[in-house]
């Protein structure tokens, strides 16, 4: 992949040291099951998780349906950043708790070969995970699907 070049200061980051900052960001927010940070944006749901150089900070607001934006930080300046939007199908709020246990689970199986949300594909019981995404980390756009017992219940676009 080659480094990653922040323009405005002119720094060379290695997109080694970028994408293990971020898989362990993400393990360690969220998907890690670790307490919120104090809310960004009225009604908004924060985590934070700060390393070195690298400050990470992942916002969203709604449970159900969702939109949020994660973004990282280099020596205080914005550096990467990644939006999303997600919804769970009505029929099935009544497994939302089990739902969404079941997504940090396959969130903390981000990695350098898929670090924007899990893995490829996922499977936990009755649940399954499929990511599917184009383009690398500098520029990008993606799509989830969670099936239970092969029906589609939620969903996820992001960029």
């Amino acid at each position: 992949m080659g480094d990653l070049k922040m323009e405005k200061n002119n720094f060379v980051i290695s997109s080694d040291d970028f994408l293990a900052f971020l898989i362990e960001a993400k393990q360690n927010t969220y998907a890690g099951h670790r307490e919120r940070a104090s809310s960004s944006r009225e009604k908004s749901k924060d985590y934070i998780f700060e390393k070195g150089i690298f400050t990470y900070r992942d916002s969203y607001f709604g449970n159900r349906t969702d939109i949020g934006e994660e973004v990282v930080w280099v020596n205080s300046m914005p550096f990467w950043a990644m939006n999303y939007k997600g919804r769970m199908l009505p029929e099935f709020y009544n497994i939302e708790k089990e739902t969404f246990s079941f997504l940090r689970n396959a969130l903390k199986l981000c990695s350098k070969d898929s670090p924007f949300r899990g893995p490829l594909y996922y499977t936990e019981g009755d649940f399954e995970y499929f990511n599917s995404f184009e383009g690398d980390i500098s520029w990008f756009s993606g799509y989830e699907i969670i099936k239970y017992k092969k029906n589609e219940l939620h969903n996820r676009k992001y960029h």
